[in-house]
């Protein structure tokens, strides 16, 4: 074999071996940089779910407490002949998601619709609101 074909498989067989090399190291930077950019998202995404909570926690939990004492309940029972009604709001937390109403179905006849939002607190709260609204 002449010398020039023994030297271009020899460099034939290092560049093989070089980008193999080069291709195993690239994998590994690309992994290591995909893990580092779904952590550092995941990161973000903690961080803005901590603040909205606390946004809740401090400017929206005292509007609904105000408006769960004298909006989304009824203020007064209604009066049936042979029925006395009583009603008492008092949540576990600050809110909550408990729901209670009277409706008139005719001139005789009442529904009284009972409901407890499943969890606590705003979420709860804001969902007995949407409830609320609906009936």
């Amino acid at each position: 074999m002449r010398l020039i074909v023994k030297f271009n498989i020899v460099f034939l067989a290092i560049f093989l071996v070089g980008l193999a090399i080069a291709a195993y190291v690239s994998l590994d930077l690309l992994r290591q940089n995909a893990r580092d950019e779904v952590l550092q998202h995941a990161r973000i995404m903690m961080e803005s779910a901590l603040a909205t909570r606390g946004y809740t926690s401090k400017q929206v939990r005292p509007l609904l407490e105000t408006q769960m004492k004298y909006q989304f309940l009824p203020q007064s029972v209604p009066k049936v002949p042979g029925f006395e009604f009583f009603a008492h709001y008092h949540p576990a937390y600050e809110v909550g998601g408990d729901y209670y109403d009277f409706v008139r179905l005719s001139d005789t006849r009442w529904a009284i619709a009972l409901g407890d939002v499943s969890g606590k607190g705003v979420a709860a709260a804001l969902m007995m609101a949407k409830f609320s609204g609906d009936t």
